[in-house]
């Protein structure tokens, strides 16, 4: 299981997944829409104004959640398990010794 923290740093980057994947869909449809309207107007005989999609929510992009927080976190949990590796390796040696020694004994 993840700790809290991480996964709701997790969530927050499927979250941010999810919308982009939305918005390329919706982009996607969008020109689709306007190349079969552009289409019609050429059939039709209309004259076909190219239109700037700068300007459009659909194109403008979805920032990215920041990963600094998980980052963090992440060096923190690594820091932790470093010290209980440090400290415990040297008891679990002294252990294995002990009963290593009294397993000879008997």
């Amino acid at each position: 299981l993840l700790p809290p923290v991480c996964a709701k740093e997790s969530s927050k980057l499927q979250h941010y997944e999810r919308n982009t994947q939305r918005q390329k869909a919706a982009q996607a449809a969008y020109l689709q829409k306007k190349k079969a309207e552009k289409a019609a107007k050429l059939l039709k005989g209309e004259e076909v104004a190219d239109e700037d999609t700068s300007s459009n929510p659909l194109f403008k992009p979805i920032p990215q959640p920041s990963r600094l927080e998980a980052l963090l976190i992440a060096n923190q949990m690594q820091s932790y398990c470093q010290q209980i590796n440090a400290f415990s390796g040297q008891s679990f040696a002294k252990l294995f010794l002990l009963q290593s020694l009294n397993s000879g004994a008997q």
